[in-house]
């Protein structure tokens, strides 16, 4: 299993190495146009246009890193809820497995009862309209 890297070092380790790569960047370009005829204002041009790259390179890896830091959280309390699960005795399994069976047995008459409320709406107002349009279209 990999190591945990807690995310503020991983960021300040990333964010850290991409600055002093966009430094090296900027600086070997300064010094490689000081030999040619680019003026100041396109060096600073070239500079900024650097940065601002940078800068959405590393808004990307961080929320990159946020992302993977959420999903190992979740990775690991899953884990931590399956071993507490394999740990549990055969009869705190079977009176778990009682409480659902009869959650699921009162969900499934109160959802029946809700779609026969439902389905006799629906069907007083279609023959209630029914009766409407009969009435309008005949008179």
């Amino acid at each position: 299993m990999l190591p945990f890297i807690p995310l503020t070092e991983l960021i300040v380790t990333v964010l850290g190495g991409t600055v002093a790569s966009v430094f090296y960047e900027a600086l070997r370009r300064y010094l490689r146009s000081k030999n040619s005829s680019e003026t100041l204002d396109d060096r600073v041009d070239k500079l900024t246009q650097s940065l601002k790259e940078a800068t959405s390179l590393i808004d990307h890896i961080e929320t990159e890193i946020k992302e993977r830091s959420a999903l190992a959280e979740k990775l690991r309390s899953d884990v931590d809820r399956y071993n507490r699960l394999k740990q549990m005795s055969e009869d705190d399994v079977e009176a778990i497995a009682q409480l659902l069976r009869g959650e699921l047995q009162s969900e499934g008459k109160r959802s029946f009862w809700q779609g026969v409320t439902v389905n006799t709406i629906f069907f007083v107002l279609g023959a209630v309209g029914s009766f409407i349009i009969a009435l309008v279209f005949a008179g």
